[in-house]
């Protein structure tokens, strides 16, 4: 669902837990960033896995720094490059390279 925030707005969605970055959830988030791209003039996807223990905390995030957010959604509409990156967090997590040589 949209969630407007001052001026702009998060698409949100519950889950009870992180997902672990599986090949499969990776399609999933990949496949749902690309609907919402064709939704959307721009779009700054948050990381794979990313949450907010509320409501509160997601406006504070956003409301912490709305013109950095606002740049980087001006620069999307004016370019075609579109990514998503992921990282590991340990050196004991698959390389980003497995999970492209999988998906």
């Amino acid at each position: 669902r949209l969630m407007p925030i001052g001026g702009l707005a998060a698409v949100v969605g519950e889950v009870a837990a992180a997902p672990p970055p599986t090949p499969r959830n990776l399609r999933e988030f990949d496949r749902v960033v690309r609907a919402l791209w064709q939704r959307h003039s721009a779009l700054l996807p948050a990381r794979f896995g990313t949450l907010m223990p509320d409501r509160v905390e997601l406006e504070l995030t956003v409301r912490a720094r709305p013109l950095a957010l606002r740049r980087q959604l001006a620069r999307r509409r004016t370019s075609a490059a579109r990514s998503c990156s992921w990282r590991p967090r340990s050196a004991k997590s698959p390389s980003p390279s497995a999970f492209r040589r999988r998906i």
